[in-house]
């Protein structure tokens, strides 16, 4: 086997600019299953170049997913192409028309007679269940090569993948041996990162590292290979040590974790509780921050005070002190964390204010500057951050210091 995958993501939507986020996920599963990705082609909802496209594929490679065209309309051509291209006649599976079925009584409705089309699959097909939305995946080996098709919703999509993917690894079994471990960073510039790791990213012919920046920090990514899984997870091992010595504290987590999972399990690891008062990021901390299953161990409550009023009102700020230094400054960020802490009853206090933009900027006051105050029992801390991206960009970058600030807090305890 040339042991090469493609994947073929479908849909009009995504040639007018619509964000496509699939074929990065299916990227990364694929080389951590040992393949080498050939291409990632996006074709618009045409049967005639999903046709082509797949035929191109399955000459050049063994492993081909397609996303989406597996819905009910007359423009989701998935099923019908794949049927084509291998020779195959479409059958109703009574199964998955029952499990659409019930899928509408639960909600009390009736399903509409087109969702019968999302029954049918190629003779010879495997269903792949779908347990979030109606439309079932499947794969089908032909030949040497095995076609993989999932449902475009992303969410969909990856749960459906993950749930099949021992398949592609038992497929390749033996045969090379690929690990990606995952170092999350942040407070710390990619430029500074890079200095300081330059000669490590030199390791050796078994790693391969890189860096990926993002609004919320910047992720060191380790991928080994090799025959030997023992000998991979050492290489990485090894590296990781090196990293870890060199970034201490600026790193808070590995794989998926989010800073939000991070200080929840701190939080209710020090029996500790937090309030939070947000202004310029409108709510976005306190989301990521109930976002994990069992926030209300440790997640007392959250207020939003956009207005001064507000600040005033709900949270005790000194109008005076407003008037004198503006509700963007330090003095206001710890008045706010006091209050919150103090109407909470809480251990922890946290407060946000700043100018998100794109417009607010003023003479010693510019657009990203960001204040973020934690009131503690014998600790007030206020440090301020000048911030460059647009709006939502700004709000992202300070929820994440806020919540950095409450973990280096929380690990130093």
């Amino acid at each position: 086997m040339t042991r090469r995958a493609e994947i073929i993501v479908t849909g009009s939507e995504l040639l007018s600019g619509m964000q496509e986020t699939n074929s990065t996920f299916l990227a990364e599963r694929l080389t951590l299953s040992g393949l080498e990705l050939k291409s990632i082609t996006i074709v618009g909802d045409r049967e005639e170049e999903i046709h082509d496209t797949l035929k191109r594929d399955l000459e050049r490679s063994d492993t081909i997913i397609i996303t989406g065209g597996l819905g009910p309309t007359e423009d989701d051509l998935a099923r019908k192409t794949i049927a084509k291209v291998l020779g195959k006649r479409l059958v109703l599976e009574e199964d998955i028309l029952e499990s659409i079925k019930a899928y509408f009584r639960e909600r009390d409705r009736e399903m509409p007679k087109s969702y019968q089309r999302q029954a049918l699959i190629p003779f010879g097909a495997k269903v792949i269940e779908n347990r979030i939305g109606t439309a079932p995946g499947f794969f089908i080996e032909y030949k040497n090569s095995i076609i993989i098709s999932l449902p475009g919703p992303p969410r969909e999509m990856r749960a459906m993948f993950l749930s099949i993917e021992p398949i592609l690894k038992n497929r390749y079994k033996n045969k090379k041996t690929c690990i990606l471990k995952i170092i999350r960073t942040c407070g710390l510039p990619e430029s500074m990162i890079n200095e300081s790791l330059k000669d490590i990213f030199k390791a050796d012919d078994n790693t391969d590292i890189g860096m990926v920046s993002t609004e919320f920090g910047t992720d060191i990514r380790i991928m080994g290979h090799g025959i030997k899984e023992k000998d991979v997870l050492t290489s990485i091992r090894l590296i990781e040590e090196k990293i870890r010595e060199r970034l201490g504290e600026y790193i808070y987590g590995t794989g998926t974790e989010s800073l939000e999972l991070v200080i929840g399990r701190l939080l209710r690891e020090k029996a500790i509780k937090i309030s939070i008062a947000e202004s310029c990021t409108g709510g976005l901390i306190t989301h990521r921050v109930t976002n994990i299953p069992g926030s209300s161990n440790y997640f007392e409550r959250g207020v939003v005070c956009y207005s001064n009023k507000s600040k005033v009102e709900i949270l005790n700020v000194p109008a005076n002190l407003i008037k004198e230094y503006s509700s963007v400054s330090k003095e206001v960020a710890v008045a706010m964390a006091e209050g919150i802490r103090k109407i909470g009853r809480t251990d922890l206090g946290l407060a946000v204010t700043g100018i998100a933009g794109p417009t607010g900027g003023r003479d010693g006051k510019p657009i990203g500057l960001v204040y973020i105050a934690l009131v503690t029992p014998g600790i007030t801390d206020c440090k301020d951050y000048r911030f460059i991206s647009d709006r939502e960009g700004i709000k992202t970058q300070a929820s994440q210091m806020a919540l950095d600030i409450l973990r280096r807090y929380l690990i130093n305890l």
